[in-house]
């Protein structure tokens, strides 16, 4: 189900939508699965399960893997994503120092890094890496690498496929483990030993401050209590640790039982320490039933529905192509696709929306264009700012021409009429508004009203009295357009 096209899963730890998780691990005898509900930052168990394979019911061992993986599925429900774990038993683990810290460009190359160390070919294995530690200033990675021969998974997806599911993710449980541990513990600067154990094996995972350096598995009988298991846990106890000149610790981790646990104290005295699966669960805060079948938890199995962050890239089937393309892939393209068309969408919207908003001002300063020159040029007609602009050019450019034509002799002549006619018509008391003067060569027409049409024999009178002009018309209105000649420059004289 895509559910998430058009925001993220989640966001940090913080799940937007519910994710929920099942995880499998095989064993000889029977099959484990736990599933997880992840919504918000709540962790919510569903189901514990853990199935005997029943051989003697079936024509073949893998007809009864089958049949076992679909009683569980049944038992389940519905799912987001499926892990298989797969036995470490399996692997070929090597802790590698790589000049690189781009996890994407570490993982073109780890495979030449492997290759020396791996007893078959590299074309034969599947493999995959964790980070455990990088040192910005020398632009180093310190990796854990496991390789499997890629018979072991085409033979495990193959189970599940027979059975009609898909798996998404194949991990490995000593990398599920460490993170598990990561997530649950305290951080220290000791050399520590963490032994956990499985329905049929017992791995120990020896940290430096944190830092994943050794990975054993025992073999002998998981959790019973006999020479050979403690003999072994303390071996590696001191083989690991040998070189370490800090403090240490041994880490019993998981569900051992409180004999196992009072021999421990006596065996390892003050480098004991103890963290029970309630410890884990009130570590994690998770909800559901986790007082009940404890037993059948394998910590392998709570680790991988859980996201953790340290194998949160971890997938032995990305190597393998066994599918050519999972749901999270197309989700992913999905959301690539809708989140361009939205980006696009919402471009052409603001570009729609500035046009029209450049179109509005555009028709404002249009009008606001017509107006002025309008005011400025009243005998001016036009039907758009650019025929009005172009007459108005055409209009200033001829009264230009009749003024420069002018000497400059002339120019001064009328420079001289007009301060004349400026000082002796009183503009003030004829409320005279003189919207144009037009010169000619023989002298200038003025354009404008008075106030009243007592203002207007004044506006005659003085005009008279400026002895400037030949002639003064005589005016029937108080709005006038007045030709005046002015008087020869030599007749003045």
């Amino acid at each position: 189900m895509i559910h998430n096209i058009f925001l993220p899963q989640k966001i940090g730890d913080y799940y937007l939508f519910k994710k929920r998780i099942v995880s499998f691990s095989i064993f000889k005898e029977s099959i484990t699965a736990l599933s997880m509900t992840l919504h918000a930052r709540t962790k919510t168990i569903n189901h514990v399960i853990s199935e005997p394979i029943l051989f003697d019911q079936y024509e073949s061992a893998d007809l009864a893997i089958i049949g076992t993986i679909k009683k569980i599925i049944e038992n389940i429900g519905s799912y987001d994503e499926l892990s298989v774990v797969m036995n470490s038993s399996y692997g070929i683990f090597k802790e590698l120092t790589i000049p690189l810290l781009d996890e994407e460009k570490i993982a073109q190359i780890v495979g030449f890094e492997l290759e020396n160390f791996l007893p078959f070919p590299i074309a034969n294995a599947v493999f995959d890496f964790i980070i455990t530690e990088q040192n910005a200033a020398t632009h180093t990675s310190d990796i854990f690498a496991v390789a499997i021969q890629k018979e072991k998974i085409d033979t495990c997806a193959t189970l599940f496929s027979n059975a009609g599911i898909n798996v998404n993710r194949f991990l490995v449980d000593v990398f599920n483990l460490y993170d598990l541990f990561l997530a649950t513990s305290t951080p220290s600067e000791k050399g520590r030993l963490v032994v956990t154990s499985d329905h049929e094996k017992t791995i120990a995972l020896y940290l430096e401050k944190n830092k994943l350096k050794k990975i054993r598995i025992l073999q002998e009988a998981a959790i019973h209590d006999n020479d050979a298991w403690w003999k072994a846990i303390t071996f590696t106890f001191e083989s690991c640790t040998e070189n370490w000149i800090g403090e240490k610790e041994i880490i019993f981790y998981g569900n051992y039982s409180s004999e196992i646990i009072a021999k421990a104290e006596v065996v390892f005295s003050t480098n004991l320490t103890a963290l029970p699966l309630t410890y884990i669960f009130e570590k994690l805060t998770l909800l559901g039933d986790t007082t009940q079948n404890n037993v059948n938890i394998t910590l392998a199995d709570l680790a991988a529905t859980l996201d953790l962050p340290v194998t949160d890239g971890f997938n032995l089937k990305q190597e393998n192509g066994l599918i050519e393309t999972t749901l999270s892939a197309i989700s992913n393209y999905i959301t690539a696709s809708v989140l361009l068309v939205l980006l696009y969408g919402s471009f052409g919207i603001h570009m729609s929306l500035e046009v029209q908003k450049f179109s509005k001002a555009s028709e404002k300063v249009k009008i606001e264009i017509m107006k002025d020159l309008k005011s400025a040029l009243p005998s001016l007609k036009a039907t758009s700012p650019a025929e009005a602009i172009r007459k108005a050019k055409a209009e200033i450019t001829k009264e230009e021409d009749i003024w420069f034509s002018f000497s400059s002799q002339t120019r001064h002549s009328f420079l001289t009429y007009l301060f004349n006619l400026s000082t002796i018509v009183d503009r003030q008391t004829l409320g005279l508004n003189l919207k144009k003067m037009t010169f000619n060569r023989n002298g200038i027409i003025l354009d404008g009203n008075v106030k009243s049409f007592d203002a207007v024999e004044e506006l005659i009178k003085q005009l008279k009295n400026t002895h400037l002009f030949t002639q003064v018309p005589n005016l029937q209105k108080t709005e006038f357009s007045m030709p005046l000649t002015l008087i020869d420059q030599e007749e003045g004289s």
